[in-house]
């Protein structure tokens, strides 16, 4: 097939003509068959069922590509700090020091570590299941997994990039090549957008996302990550797709800050309390992202929104 650029691979198209195929060679994936009369047999009568079964495997592509995706953008991140730690600015100021890199930094940092709990997540829950019984919620998650994990990549990566300067520009660093393989990944197994308008349809039908309940004496913020889903979601059913991105979205950010305040909980020590600072900054960050329509739902008010830019600004300070 044509040259392309980003991640270059030796993809081809094959046709064949008058080529006799064995029974043997028929891809059924032992639930299906063809009797002595070409009659058709398969052990899932429905279509959905046979569909999902059919495509499991892709499903699984998605988590486990973009996956990789974050962890190139993690490597990223671990060859930015490197260098901001080595370079000097003005006044021989490390690099690192400064809080036009420091800060934006710790943000992006702390995405990468939503979207890989997120990640996390979703690969476990495949693990679990096998064959018929990929349930409903493991199709959804996966969908909703790949748009945010992959496109967090490449706007981390992205940053890096900018900030190493001609560092970044250099093979040897592989950032450039880390960007290549996302592009591919962002493409591969679906295009992202249209994965986020199926599922966020999906979820309004449904009405609800699958949101787990906040644990007694969770964080504020949380409820209100999970609000916004859950209004976004109770909208109902809608044949637009830019509403059902942001169903998707606003899913997929909720179930990453569940999976990232999950991990903090279950891990002792300073690496616990780096955590639960990540999950702070994460969703501080994603409220204010969206502060327009939570100040139109009523939910947060000036001093609110005043009193989370701080917030933000000291949790990526801590960090």
């Amino acid at each position: 097939m044509p040259d392309k650029g980003f991640c270059p691979m030796d993809n081809a198209m094959i046709r064949f003509e008058d080529v006799s195929l064995p029974e043997g060679a028929l891809l059924t994936g032992g639930i299906a068959r063809f009797d002595e009369r070409g009659g058709f047999h398969c052990d899932r009568g429905e279509l959905r069922d046979r569909f999902m079964r059919s495509i499991e495997q892709l499903q699984i592509g998605r988590v486990a590509l973009s996956s990789g995706a974050l962890a190139a953008a993690r490597s990223g991140a671990w060859l930015m700090t490197r260098y901001a730690r080595q370079r000097h600015t003005a006044h021989r100021i490390p690099m690192i020091e400064r809080d036009n890199v420091c800060l934006p930094l710790a943000r992006t940092v702390a995405r990468l570590y939503a979207a890989t709990a997120l990640g996390n997540l979703s690969r476990r829950r495949l693990a679990d299941l096998s064959g018929p019984d990929l349930d409903v919620y493991a199709f959804e998650l996966g969908m909703l997994a790949k748009p945010m994990l992959s496109t967090t990549a490449l706007t981390a990566l992205q940053e890096f990039r900018e900030r190493l300067g001609a560092q970044g520009m250099f093979r040897t660093n592989m950032i450039t090549d880390y960007l290549g393989i996302t592009q591919a990944v962002i493409t591969a197994e679906g295009d992202n957008q249209m994965l986020e308008v199926a599922v966020g349809r999906a979820l309004a039908r449904a009405g609800a996302p699958p949101l787990p309940p906040v644990p007694e004496g969770g964080p504020a913020w949380m409820t209100m990550l999970d609000h916004r889903a859950r209004s976004l979601a109770a909208a109902g059913p809608t044949h637009g797709g830019y509403a059902a991105v942001r169903v998707a979205r606003a899913t997929a950010a909720a179930l990453a800050a569940h999976a990232l305040h999950d991990a903090a909980t279950t891990t002792a020590g300073t690496a616990g309390e780096l955590l639960h600072t990540l999950a702070g900054l994460y969703a501080t960050d994603q409220i204010l992202e969206h502060a327009a329509w939570h100040t139109a739902d009523s939910r947060l008010t000036a001093a609110d929104a005043r009193e989370l830019l701080d917030t933000r600004d000291e949790l990526a300070a801590r960090l």
